[in-house]
Parts: C-alpha cells; structure tokens; sequence
C-alpha cells in the first residue's frame, strides 16, 4: 500500500500538492510556492530513494518546497538524503508539533501577504521565536534555509 512507506508517502504529498496547483492554474487562482513536510520517527522498510530524488529534483525546480523534520528514533542520515541541500532536516524536540504548526503559520502568515511571483523571505527565525521551541540539535539560527530567500514557485 503506498501510503505505507515513506518514499509512497512523499511521492502521494506531492501528487496531491502538484494536481492542487494545477487546478489552481485553470482557474486563475494566484499561489505561492507550496510546502510539503516530510515528519518521521523512524526508518523506511521500503524503497525511497526513487521518492527522495523526485522531492530533491521538485524543490530544485521551485515546483514545492521540501522540508524534513525527525523525531525521536528518527533516522537523520536517510533523511539528509532526502532533504534538499539547501534546506537540511531537523530534530523535532520531542512532541512539540503546537510549536512547529506556530511557526509554519507565521511564516505563512509573513509569506502570503507578500505579491505572489515576487521573491520574498519566509519567517526569519531568531532566538527567542517559537521556532527554536520545536527544534532539538541545532543552534539558533541554524535553519538558515528557512531565513535564505524564498523564490517565487515555478510551473
């Protein structure tokens, strides 16, 4: 069952999210770039690579924005294969997911009331933002993906 494995479950997010955009071209609906996080806890059983290098080739395409977050048990050497390079995988500081959906949302808050197509920053994070409330293992700051330039998505 493909929703199952890790690398089924990377490649459904982004069949869903890409069809999404596509509707949204039809019907001249204006979008940024769409995130998709990948959250894991463990090890894939089956085959992702083929899923990685697709989410990898999407985000280098600006078609999405890829981020990767661990939990505990959570292999960060696959999932450092996974992430894009530009945008390393986290540690989720245990089950703080009400931090990480804060700061997802002021990011987007910040992003989406910015003109669509123009370049434009995500949240920058600082010490002291619910950012570092979320993450374990990296120092403040040490996202600085999610505080690089944020590109306007491509079709």
């Amino acid at each position: 069952m493909v929703g199952d494995t890790l690398g089924g479950a990377l490649d459904k997010a982004m069949d869903i999210v890409l069809e999404r955009k596509e509707q949204y071209k039809v019907h001249g609906v204006e979008y940024t770039c769409p995130w998709v996080f990948l959250i894991t806890y463990g090890q894939p059983t089956f085959e992702w690579r083929g899923a990685a290098e697709r989410g990898r080739r999407e985000n280098a395409e600006r078609k999405i924005a890829l981020f990767a977050v661990g939990r505990a048990g959570a292999d960060m050497n696959i999932l450092r294969q996974i992430a894009p390079p530009e945008r390393p995988p986290l540690m989720l500081d245990g089950l703080k997911f009400q931090e990480l959906f804060v700061w997802i949302s002021a990011s987007q808050r910040k992003i989406s009331s910015q003109k669509v197509g123009n370049s434009r920053h995500y949240h920058q994070p600082r010490a002291g933002r619910q950012h570092r409330k979320w993450r374990s293992g990296y120092e403040v700051g040490g996202y600085r993906c999610i505080g690089a330039r944020h590109q306007s998505c491509q079709d």
